[in-house]
Parts: C-alpha cells; sequence; structure tokens
C-alpha cells in the first residue's frame, strides 16, 4: 500500500477495517481493538460492542496468518478485559471453539498456537458451564487431518493440567482415548499419552480399570509403566 493508500484506511472504522479484503487493512484493525481493550474501564465499557460478537469467528478464521495472529491477541484482549459469563457463552453458541480448533490449535505459528490454547482457558475460567465448552472440541478428534487431531489432543492436555478434573470432567474424554491410541500418527499418539498421564495424576487406578479393557496389552504395558512413573515422582 501506498502512504496515500494507508492515510485512507487509517480513518475507516475499525467495523470495515476488519472486513476489509486488505489483509494489512484488517491486521490495523485488530491492532486497534487490542489497544482499545486494554484502555477499557471495565466489561461494561462501549468498546467492547464496538463490533458484533460474531465477528470474533471471522477474525480467528483469518486467511493470512500475520492478521489472524493479531487477531487472536485481540481476541484474547477481549476476553481478558471484557469477558462475561454472558459474552462466552454467546461466543460458544455461535461456534468460536470450532474456529479455534480449525485454524488456531494446530497453527505452526508460536504466537497463534499459544493464543489459542489461551482462549480457550481464559472462556473456561470466565464461563458459568465450562464443560460444554470443552466438549464442543470432541467432534475434531475424529478428523481426518492428523495435525489438527494432535493440536486438540495437546489442548485437552493443556485444559486438564490447569483446570485438573475437579473442575473439568475426564468423563466425556476417556471415551475417545482408545481410538486415539490406535491412531495411525505417532503425534496423536504422543499427545494421547501425555493427556492419559495427566488424567492419571487426578483419577488414579480409577482410570486404567475403565480404559485398559479396551487397550491392548502392549499399550496396557507401556502405560502401566508410565503410570508407575508418574506415582515414584509424586511419593
Amino acid at each position: 500500500m501506498s502512504n496515500e493508500e494507508e492515510a485512507d484506511y487509517s480513518k475507516l472504522p475499525i467495523g470495515e477495517k476488519i472486513v476489509h479484503k486488505v489483509w494489512k487493512v484488517r491486521l490495523q484493525g485488530y491492532e486497534e481493538l487490542a489497544n482499545n481493550f486494554e484502555k477499557s474501564r471495565n466489561e461494561n465499557d462501549p468498546v467492547f460492542t464496538t463490533i458484533d460478537i460474531d465477528q470474533y469467528k471471522k477474525i480467528l478464521l483469518d486467511s493470512n496468518v500475520v492478521a489472524q495472529e493479531a487477531g487472536y491477541n485481540a481476541f484474547n484482549k477481549f476476553l481478558i478485559y471484557g469477558g462475561t459469563a454472558n459474552r462466552v457463552s454467546q461466543l460458544k453458541n455461535i461456534g468460536i471453539v470450532g474456529s479455534i480448533c480449525e485454524k488456531g490449535l494446530l497453527s505452526t505459528r508460536k504466537n497463534t498456537k499459544e493464543w489459542s490454547i489461551e482462549s480457550i482457558l481464559l472462556m473456561l475460567e470466565i464461563s458459568n458451564d465450562p464443560n460444554s465448552i470443552v466438549e464442543d472440541i470432541f467432534p475434531y478428534l475424529s478428523n481426518r487431518l492428523p495435525k489438527l487431531v494432535t493440536g486438540c489432543v495437546s489442548g485437552l492436555y493443556t485444559i486438564f493440567e490447569n483446570f485438573g478434573c475437579k473442575i473439568i470432567s475426564p468423563k466425556p474424554v476417556i471415551p475417545y482415548l482408545s481410538k486415539l491410541f490406535g491412531h495411525a500418527d505417532k503425534n496423536v499418539r504422543n499427545e494421547t499419552t501425555k493427556l492419559t498421564i495427566e488424567l492419571y495424576k487426578w483419577m488414579g487406578d480409577a482410570l486404567s480399570n475403565i480404559l485398559f479393557p479396551d487397550l491392548k496389552p502392549i499399550q496396557q504395558k507401556d502405560l502401566t509403566a508410565a503410570f508407575e512413573k508418574e506415582k515414584e515422582a509424586n511419593s
């Protein structure tokens, strides 16, 4: 963009910038959003209704990776400074978790990947029904793209690592584990092992009793060794 074009674009309202066909203009809009959120007085500040809540889904799915990264930063600032249980419920209802799974958790950009899981953690912290948010991740565990599945399993691991099994129920997750352990992709299996060990920290042998009947003997053996190692580390 020339300086003249940039000057013209800079005068556009934020609502027009974030849907502009030029990615640099969208980037500018996202950066302005983040800056405005940081300067807000409280969650009732008018800045949080500058754009319709539906727009956040499009922001997180931005086709330009640089703009998308800035979009995640703006979204997390929205949650940090203006996040309420009602707004998180609205975000869940428009399918925001699916957008994060599809384009965030599998990102190869460090900030985007980290901010995508942070956005889920923030929503879980704010929500009155955090388990319903986690449940929106489950359909993606059967996705045909191994990278997407790996990202979602890794996300679940981080969720249980941060919230434990007292706040987030492990019950809906367990039925997926045996299939994930049998996945053709090594990265999926490795992340599933990490997730299972994290669940074991909270559930103990109750997890083995539920899970092991659905696993192959070699899988049982490997997990038993991992569980014993975990016991020793915490004894």
